[in-house]
């Protein structure tokens, strides 16, 4: 649940990580969208004592501007997934397909389309991970 200004003057976000409610505040109070690029050469981000990658960060972007309503945040997650997709790993690809699929209601085509567009392209490169295999038994 989200409780934004307007209400109480103040902004709520429950159950989220912090390291996203901060991207959610800065592309809405501090940078326009073009100062806001994530470094290509940064793959990961250490939040919680963990590696988290930026395509990883890029799919809960992109929930998050769904669930909140924030259609900037979620439209710039959505163009920065497409622009970044060709330069990770197919494993990492792979492991964010069920993520993909369960963080938007079904109607919510915009991250789905890029993955199936990925897959096509890939299809040989899917198909030789052992990974991919597996996930469809």
């Amino acid at each position: 649940m989200v409780v934004w200004e307007a209400a109480n003057k103040r902004i709520e976000f429950e159950e989220e990580d912090s390291f996203l409610i901060v991207r959610i505040l800065i592309h809405r109070y501090v940078l326009s969208r073009s100062e806001l690029k994530m470094d290509a050469t940064e793959t990961f981000w250490l939040v919680k004592d963990q590696w988290v990658s930026r395509l990883y960060t890029l799919v809960k972007m992109y929930a998050l501007g769904d669930r909140y309503d924030l259609k900037g945040f979620k439209q710039e997650a959505e163009e920065r997934f497409k622009a970044r997709l060709d330069d990770w790993p197919i494993e990492e690809f792979i492991a964010l397909i069920p993520l993909i699929y369960s963080s938007t209601p079904d109607t919510d085509r915009g991250l789905r389309d890029r993955a199936v567009k990925y897959g096509t392209n890939e299809w040989e490169t899917l198909w030789g991970a052992s990974a991919f295999r597996k996930g469809l038994t």
